[in-house]
């Protein structure tokens, strides 16, 4: 996919029009920095160097995982992948991998791993212990959803869920397919997001999220087949439980986790433990030096759910005075704290869409 981006940037820069450029360059950006209202944006690099724009759009995505706070840990690198991209340590054949988080993320580590060692052993452990359903060859317009019966249960996270199940269960019903349902739901989730209060979003980040993701974020029906050989044989073991303490013994890992609905404790030994739990939206703790800058000067806001930051409908960074920038917007899925889905293609299409044509009209 990152080759096909790539190839239609190409092709885009090649067709434009003779008074627009295109110019890349690479380097660490530190900060953002905006004076007077007609003044332009500083851009500063790493390097020293510095670039001025009338408007500059942030699309970094979200940051690197960390480890849950609840989770105490004397284990470091190599034993410890602090995210999936880090370096690990060479497993050997029959050796044991464990996996915190049962996503999407988890679906990948775990086949490049068995693609490299066919005997290996994997444990991978989450709240819920759910992992992403598998993609089906439904066709996507096929079933159309009552919205209304959807918009009728906004405000509430319990009306919402019930309402959801009723329109599955009604699809299933006309020998259609669910993940239908889930897809035409997409379409509305913005508006139904924007009237949940605070209360009832936590609700449903707490109660509700997992479920929601494992049916929304599904796999590619190749690698569900895959994973589920691998469960069938042994050779992945999905827990559901809290992981409290990881500890070194022995050049291994030792996980001591409480399984779901127990009050005892138990362990798991592994020779590497990889962070699968996803990335880290928090710009309060970031450790880019952007991030920390923009919060620094007030050019920023940290939405209270810690989803990502806060946004005008134009994508305009809001800054901590309240205001709405007209220098600075972001895309990409920080927006999640403003439309909750913002983290797959066909949404950022939209939103990156929708701020183009406010660049443009700026120009």
């Amino acid at each position: 996919y990152g080759d096909y981006l790539a190839a239609l940037l190409e092709r885009t820069a090649r067709s434009l029009p003779a008074h627009v450029r295109l110019t890349q360059q690479h380097g660490d950006i530190t900060d953002l920095a905006t004076g007077a209202p007609a003044a332009p944006v500083k851009i500063s690099f790493a390097d020293g160097t510095h670039l001025l724009a009338d408007q500059a759009v942030i699309a970094t995505g979200g940051g690197l995982p960390r480890l849950p706070v609840e989770i105490r840990s004397e284990v470091t690198a190599p034993l410890l992948r602090p995210h999936p991209w880090a370096p690990g340590r060479t497993l050997t054949a029959n050796d044991t991998l464990l996996i915190l988080g049962t996503g999407l993320t988890m679906a990948d580590v775990t086949l490049e791993v068995i693609d490299r060692h066919p005997k290996a052993h994997i444990h991978a452990i989450s709240r819920h212990g759910l992992m992403p359903y598998g993609q089906t060859a439904f066709a996507p317009q096929s079933y159309r959803t009552d919205a209304t019966t959807l918009r009728s249960a906004t405000g509430s996270v319990r009306k919402l869920m019930s309402a959801t199940r009723a329109l599955a269960a009604e699809a299933i019903r006309q020998q259609a397919d669910w993940r239908e349902v889930v897809t035409a739901l997409r379409h509305e989730l913005p508006g139904v997001w924007q009237t949940l209060t605070a209360h009832e979003r936590r609700r449903f980040l707490r109660h509700a999220r997992p479920f929601w993701e494992v049916h929304r974020h599904r796999l590619p029906t190749s690698v569900a087949d895959r994973l589920g050989a691998l469960v069938r044989a042994g050779q992945l073991t999905i827990h559901a439980g809290r992981v409290s303490r990881l500890i070194t013994s022995n050049d291994q890992v030792i996980a001591h986790f409480r399984p779901r609905g127990r009050s005892a404790e138990s362990q798991l030994t592994a020779r590497e433990v990889v962070n699968c739990t996803g990335p880290d939206y928090d710009i309060s703790t970031s450790s880019e030096g952007l991030w920390r800058s923009l919060l620094n000067r007030g050019l920023v806001t940290q939405d209270a759910l810690k989803l990502g930051i806060e946004t005008s409908t134009t994508g305009a960074l809001v800054t901590r005075d309240g205001s709405v920038s007209t220098q600075l917007f972001y895309v990409g899925p920080m927006l999640r704290a403003r439309y909750w889905e913002a983290t797959a293609v066909g949404e950022l299409r939209e939103h990156a869409e929708r701020l183009a044509l406010t660049l443009s009209r700026m120009a």
